[in-house]
């Protein structure tokens, strides 16, 4: 069982076929948060993209080590948490929604604290008014628009997950990223 760096819930294990050769891919997504935990390897042989060490420690910690992730850098130039030790990949919800989007842009850094760029509107809120979703996270305004045309909404949160998973199956993407 795996327990989600970022919010602390149990991940379920989905499978993705393997870039090379035949079988699957066992990977770990939180349902809460919508992160993804790839063990030594599964980078690899799921994604096909490789992984690269940067400078500095981030403020999770490894699920499987307990040790803090170090920041590293995705094949497409999306930044991504590593743990030293075991070498597995933790993608937080707004990797998740970036690699669906099939382009990476930087996360905004903030001056005045803490806060989160909405998936719905792209404003830049605090964290307190910050609503889980599939997709990530959206403010409490869109998350009234939501509640009120939720399966809409729900389709265009399966629609970005789809496009994550189809980034699965295209190795052309890193090169244009």
């Amino acid at each position: 069982m795996v327990i989600c760096p970022d919010c602390r819930q149990r991940m379920q294990a989905f499978f993705v076929p393997a870039r090379s050769g035949s079988g699957e891919v066992e990977l770990d997504r939180c349902g809460q948060c919508s992160s993804l935990w790839f063990n030594a390897g599964e980078v690899e042989a799921a994604l096909g993209r490789s992984i690269r060490r940067r400078q500095g420690s981030t403020t999770r910690s490894c699920p499987t080590c307990r040790v803090k992730l170090e920041a590293a850098v995705l094949e497409g130039r999306v930044d991504v948490e590593r743990c030293g030790r075991c070498q597995g990949v933790f993608l937080d919800g707004h990797d998740v929604a970036v690699l669906g989007q099939k382009k990476a842009k930087p996360r905004s850094s903030s001056s005045g604290g803490g806060g989160f760029e909405c998936e719905a509107c792209g404003e830049r809120r605090p964290f307190g008014e910050a609503q889980s979703t599939v997709t990530g996270l959206i403010c409490a305004a869109c998350a009234t628009k939501a509640n009120a045309t939720e399966p809409e909404v729900a389709e265009e949160q399966r629609s970005l997950l789809g496009r994550f998973f189809s980034w699965f199956g295209s190795g052309d993407d890193a090169a244009q990223s």
